[in-house]
């Protein structure tokens, strides 16, 4: 994990003093940092501190690895120092005041990216402990974040309230991130979400999280699939006209009517399968296949009187009844798993053990 060294980093300046008395010099950044590869920082703190507060630093400076036996070669001048080049110093600075109870180190407010990068840290740390008094806020300014369009940030979103247990919040970005999630153009089955694969994001929630997601994809573009298969079907070998003002064309004429234009307008598509349509080869997201359907859908003919039998109409009508933003599907204790859930409320007991 860290990488140990009797070394003294005067390159890297000062320590800053997380404890003035402090036996341990943390050099957090440099060429493993993703956000400031090139800022490398020296905290100063306590290692007995840091073993009360985190299982990991417990197990790295008084386990059996190199940052623990090289604390017997340490001297004033060459202090015992651990290297922690993936870690990013920012939310490290914060971290280790909260853990050392020092909060003049720590700068306030946290917005939403902070935040997550805090969790992050924390998580891997085993620290989540230490924001029991600031959770309510934290939750606060995740959700205060308006999940409309497809962004990164809903990612962001995703992961922080999964990690604060808050089921509500983490419901309302799975549903963004189901909707809007497509498979990629290289005839792979990963998941695309606002340009970027899902499987490169380390930090989204559960381990199965990404399974769970393509599953409830899978089973709304089948909804939809059927939705346009089963009229088809019906026209095909009865008739879907509900049209009885015998002044209008006749039931069949309608259909096949109908039929004629949706022929045309799937066989004339090269991005969805002509009928019937496997939802199993849709590489749309949700959204973009609804859109596209009624793309294709739009410009058809209706015979006189016959609007109420316009498939497109059916169709709206249809998703809307099974993704409606009120629907139960998207209600947390529906959308959620149970396993997930389940973790989730562990999630906030240990917050509230600590309070």
């Amino acid at each position: 994990m860290g990488k140990s060294s009797n070394k003294n980093f005067s390159a890297a300046g000062s320590p800053a003093s997380i404890d003035n008395d402090g036996d341990l010099i943390l050099r957090v950044g440099g060429a493993g940092s993703l956000k400031e590869p090139n800022n490398i920082v020296e905290f100063k703190v306590d290692s007995t501190t840091l073993r009360r507060a985190s299982p990991v630093f417990k197990a790295l400076l008084f386990g059996p690895w190199l940052e623990s036996t090289v604390k017997a070669l340490a001297s004033p001048a060459e202090p015992w120092t651990v290297s922690l080049p993936d870690d990013e110093p920012s939310p490290f600075t914060i971290l280790m005041g909260l853990a050392h109870a020092n909060y003049k180190v720590i700068s306030r407010p946290w917005d939403t990216i902070t935040i997550y990068e805090l969790l992050v840290l924390a998580d891997k740390y085993d620290m989540m402990h230490l924001f029991s008094p600031f959770t309510a806020s934290m939750k606060k300014t995740v959700n205060a974040y308006n999940i409309v369009t497809p962004n990164i940030e809903v990612l962001v979103v995703l992961y922080c309230s999964w990690a604060l247990g808050d089921e509500k919040g983490f419901a309302k970005a799975l549903r963004n991130v189901v909707l809007h999630s497509s498979l990629d153009n290289c005839g792979t089955t990963q998941l695309v979400y606002s340009g970027t694969k899902l499987a490169e994001i380390y930090h989204l929630g559960p381990a199965d999280l990404l399974d769970y997601i393509a599953e409830v994809r899978q089973s709304i573009l089948a909804e939809f699939a059927d939705c346009i298969n089963n009229d088809y079907k019906r026209r095909m070998v009865g008739s879907v006209c509900v049209v009885k003002d015998t002044s209008y064309a006749p039931k069949h004429i309608c259909d096949d009517y109908i039929l004629g234009g949706l022929h045309r307008s799937f066989t004339a598509s090269a991005n969805i399968p002509y009928f019937p349509i496997n939802p199993q080869t849709i590489q749309h997201s949700c959204r973009g296949f609804y859109e596209a359907v009624l793309d294709l859908l739009q410009p058809m003919q209706i015979l006189q009187g016959h609007l109420i039998c316009f498939p497109k109409e059916r169709f709206e009508a249809h998703v809307t009844g099974i993704t409606i933003i009120s629907n139960k599907r998207w209600e947390p204790g529906v959308l959620i798993k149970q396993e997930h859930r389940a973790l989730m409320r562990k999630k906030r007991e240990t917050f509230e053990a600590v309070v």
